[in-house]
């Protein structure tokens, strides 16, 4: 995501205007990385309505070794290899985003 200049900002979100968003706080914690509530202005604006990660028993995440989608989306740093579990739309789309923006 960074390298495509987007930047992250946590919460529930309205739009105000056209370019115009007003986000106040989320009852679940933001990224690390994340902005949090305010007003914001962009040229362009994706609302990302939230999904809730599953997690699977005995690979509960540790924000190290084992990510859920709120770790990927803004990574401290790429890991050499990544095995991606998901299903469908989410599991594709995260190995999408990562596919693009690790170095090759």
């Amino acid at each position: 995501m960074r390298k495509n200049k987007v930047t992250v900002i946590w919460g529930e979100a309205i739009i105000d205007a056209p370019g115009k968003v007003t986000v106040k706080a989320s009852k679940t914690e933001a990224p690390k990385g994340a902005l949090g509530p305010d007003s914001y202005q962009a040229k362009h604006i994706i609302l990302a309505t939230g999904a809730r990660p599953r997690v699977l028993p005995g690979l509960e995440p540790d924000k190290k070794l084992i990510w859920t989608y709120f770790e990927a989306m803004l990574p401290e740093r790429m890991p050499k290899s990544l095995l991606v579990v998901g299903r469908a739309r989410s599991g594709s789309s995260l190995l999408r985003s990562i596919a693009t923006s690790a170095p090759r």
